[in-house]
């Protein structure tokens, strides 16, 4: 009885043995197959393929490299030229003077405004320009029955254009047709610099 039970432990013994035995040989295999893995070059993992990408240092990096960008300087206007005596503006013509009741200015005025042709000189241009006037005066005449034509006796003036468009600067505001401060600039510009021109004439 004695040398059946002692058979028994011994078999159960190697058995419990040889099923070790077997487990650690799984074990190794599994240990070894898992270096084999990662070792390989051509396999990689998912957390190895997303790290890459995910790091934020590799952006900060090619930021902080860059080269800064320079804002361009806007573009500058060319230099002009200095004007010279063939740039600048010349006169356009010569005035001229007439107190001719046929002079095209002053019988345009007269029909156009109903004054008398008598008191109406023209001051205008040649060549023709737009750049002309008509003086009207009061028709106050000296001892000698000569019309008195200067600063005191100027009633109006009319600016006429080639095609006889006018329109007139007076004191009398029921006759002007110009803003106050224009017609006041116009009187002090023809009696202190047009007029002397043609004192004679006048």
């Amino acid at each position: 009885m004695k040398k059946l039970m002692s058979l028994i432990l011994c078999i159960g013994l190697v058995l419990s043995l040889c099923a070790c035995g077997s487990g650690e040989n799984d074990v190794t295999t599994d240990t070894t197959a898992a270096p084999a893995a990662t070792t390989n070059p051509n396999t990689t993992t998912q957390e190895e393929a997303t790290e890459p990408e995910a790091t934020v240092p590799v952006t900060e990096d090619i930021s902080d490299t860059a080269a800064p960008v320079t804002p361009t300087p806007p573009p500058t206007a060319a230099p002009t030229e200095a004007p010279t005596e063939e740039t600048t503006i010349g006169k356009t013509g010569e005035m001229a003077f007439s107190d001719s009741p046929d002079n095209r200015y002053i019988s345009a005025v007269a029909d156009k405004y109903g004054v008398n042709e008598e008191n109406l000189v023209a001051i205008y241009t040649v060549p023709q320009n737009d750049s002309n006037m008509v003086l009207e005066f009061s028709g106050e005449k000296d001892d000698n029955g000569k019309l008195i034509r200067d600063s005191s006796t100027l009633v109006a003036i009319y600016t006429i254009d080639a095609a006889l468009n006018s329109q007139r600067a007076s004191k009398d505001s029921s006759k002007n047709e110009y803003d106050t401060g224009e017609m006041m600039v116009m009187f002090i510009t023809v009696t202190t610099y047009i007029m002397p021109e043609f004192e004679d004439e006048l």
